[in-house]
């Protein structure tokens, strides 16, 4: 409550004394900007469904607490996150860095020895476990999110309740695990990614830069937790902070509190999951995939409109349903190796057509470079013409490139 005093709205029915004017501090001295006062409002019950939820945690966090502690006492307070004698006002900067910004300065957080398993594609809890170390005050902001949302929390898995499905799976991931630089495909958020063109093996998480929003990223850039995850008014990362939504993962009615124009994943705001024949028939201003924030030529993508069959199935029968990072290239999913079935839509991996993959360059895929699973062969995926002709787990060479599996 203390920091809400000043974090607030003066209509906002905050009890006790209010401020006299919102976009002022509590004292009525120092001016606060539109997005600061916004806060309060985004983090009440009543509009926070998917974010963060101070509101449920009084007085749990400790001055010098340590993982231990964080681990055995679920909760979330705004000291988990900021450190008030010395936060900012500064954004941080997309794209060029993932540095902590002035906001979150001076907070504790988890380091994560990324070389260590930069090899290792899409590692066990235990091997990151290994390569995770307590920091008194983090550098990027990812290590503040590490504190709960990887294996350091040695309770993250119950923490997030669970996900209704075939095997009931927990709701939460292990970030650390599925931004690994070792990872067949990834995000940029513990590091950047290569840029194209590169070797004939068109290696772990290359990007070309057709696939990305130029006015937001371009190869090379990295990332931060908060530029996909935030209230879901929030603009884009690029965007000047004009609106009244703070920025940082807050509050949010949206699911994975998604943040930008398009927080839908992996259905639209009726419930339909996304194909790329709706996203095809979207009008100005209608709703679009969530990927469409930075990725906007998602339908002119050549493998995605290779046949009716790829234009009419939901984005989830070939791609991870959690598109942080994986163990097969371009986030696509597999249906029969050691994916996680947190991956997979209702966490059924039965549902995922693909079962192995080789990646190539973006204009050169031929439907040999795929083979099917048997839900794919049941849907039509496979047979003469434009359709693939290999079923079941593949590995080893595949012409000039190799099968992937998770």
């Amino acid at each position: 409550q203390m920091c809400f005093r000043c974090h607030s709205h003066v209509d906002d029915g905050l009890p006790g004394v209010t401020k006299a004017r919102t976009y002022y501090d509590w004292y009525d001295t120092e001016p606060m900007s539109i997005s600061n006062t916004a806060i309060y409002s985004q983090m009440t019950a009543t509009g926070n469904t998917h974010g963060h939820k101070p509101h449920l945690y009084h007085n749990i966090h400790l001055l010098n607490e340590t993982q231990a502690q964080i681990s055995a006492t679920k909760h979330v307070e705004c000291a988990d996150c900021h450190n008030h004698h010395v936060v900012g006002n500064a954004r941080h900067e997309w794209g060029s860095t993932n540095a902590v910004s002035e906001a979150i300065r001076g907070v504790s957080g988890q380091a994560f020895n990324t070389a260590a398993l930069s090899t290792t594609n899409y590692p066990t809890d235990a091997q990151v476990s290994n390569q995770l170390a307590w920091k008194t005050y983090s550098d990027y902001e990812y290590e503040i999110c590490l504190k709960c949302h990887s294996s350091a929390n040695t309770n993250y898995a119950t923490w997030g309740g669970t996900k209704t499905g075939a095997t009931n799976q927990p709701r939460w991931t292990n970030v650390a695990r599925d931004f690994n630089v070792g990872n067949q495909s990834r995000h940029p958020v513990l590091a950047p990614n290569d840029a194209y063109p590169d070797t004939a093996t068109y290696g772990t998480s290359k990007v070309y830069p057709g696939q990305l929003d130029a006015a937001i990223w371009a190869p090379g850039d990295t990332m931060y937790c908060s530029d996909c995850h935030g209230n879901e008014f929030a603009p884009l990362p690029n965007a000047p902070d004009a609106l009244d939504y703070t920025q940082g993962p807050h509050g949010s009615t949206k699911e994975y509190s998604l943040r930008g124009p398009n927080p839908y994943w992996p259905a639209n705001p009726s419930g339909t999951l996304w194909t790329l024949d709706m996203v095809a028939a979207a009008g100005a201003g209608d709703p679009l995939p969530f990927c469409a924030n930075c990725h906007p030529a998602i339908k002119a993508n050549i493998v995605h409109q290779k046949n009716a069959l790829h234009r009419s199935s939901s984005c989830v029968r070939c791609h991870t349903l959690i598109p942080h990072g994986g163990g097969m290239s371009r986030l696509i999913a597999d249906a029969d190796s050691s994916m996680p079935a947190r991956f997979a839509y209702n966490n059924d991996k039965s549902y995922v057509m693909v079962s192995s993959f080789t990646k190539r360059s973006a204009t050169a895929y031929t439907t040999a470079d795929c083979s099917i699973s048997a839900s794919g062969v049941s849907a039509g995926c496979t047979g003469g013409g434009a359709k693939h002709q290999l079923s079941g787990n593949k590995t080893g060479a595949n012409g000039t490139g190799t099968w992937e599996n998770w």
